[in-house]
């Protein structure tokens, strides 16, 4: 079965839902990664391969969106990409982060695009920040089975340069005896205002004995603008 999506991209991710934009102005931003494999809910998407991320996004006062195109080695299909947007409510000193997220496949000999309702509440401490997110679709990759993925992450800034980063997941699939945990911890390193490492070990209890559910290290290369 199809698994999308990184985990390597939490503290951005933080980082996005913990400050909300305030301003009406619309603000665009550009990146392209380089990873030595796609790891997504602790599982490769290109068969243990390096992998490539071009990415467009945006925000509009509290809303935003964004697109990506990057490469999978999965049943035949080699192309991937991510749609998403999204509006983040100020709540009580924390933040709401309510969206949608679509996967599609270029080259995919079967319908497997897949849609996710996204609802992620953060809250940024002094130490860093703390989130928990419940991502739901009704057709998990083609199967017609719905699947919920529950995640807790957190941030921690060394320094000015350095930072801490970890997740705990767990996907659930209706109908199946698949469901499985995850959970990977990263150190983050900023080389320049637009130049960023990240280095993760990613693992999974997978019942399955596939080398794209072995536990893992990826170093990931991020520029943007």
């Amino acid at each position: 079965m199809a698994s999308k999506r990184l985990l390597m991209a939490i503290p951005a991710a933080l980082l996005l839902v913990s400050a909300p934009a305030m301003a009406l102005d619309l603000a665009m931003n550009y990146s392209l990664a380089v990873a030595s494999d796609y790891v997504w809910r602790g599982v490769s998407q290109t068969d243990s391969g390096p992998a490539v991320f071009g990415t467009v996004a945006g925000t509009y006062g509290q809303f935003y969106f964004g697109t990506s195109v990057e490469n999978v080695d999965f049943s035949g299909i080699n192309t991937e990409y991510d749609n998403w947007a999204g509006y983040n409510i100020p709540l009580a000193g924390a933040n709401l982060d309510i969206g949608l997220v679509r996967y599609g496949y270029i080259d995919s000999p079967s319908r497997i695009d897949t849609l996710e309702v996204k609802v992620t509440l953060s809250k940024a401490f002094e130490a860093g920040t703390m989130a928990a997110t419940v991502m739901h679709t009704a057709n998990y990759f083609g199967s017609n089975n719905a699947a919920t993925y529950v995640e807790f992450t957190a941030a921690h800034p060394l320094n000015d340069k350095f930072s801490v980063s970890g997740a705990v997941g767990y996907q659930e699939l209706a109908k199946s005896t698949d469901d499985y945990a995850t959970w990977n911890i990263g150190v983050g390193y900023s080389l320049s205002s637009h130049l960023g490492m990240d280095l993760r070990y990613s693992n999974n209890d997978f019942n399955s004995s596939a080398n794209i559910n072995d536990s893992r290290v990826v170093l990931m290369v991020t520029y943007a603008l």
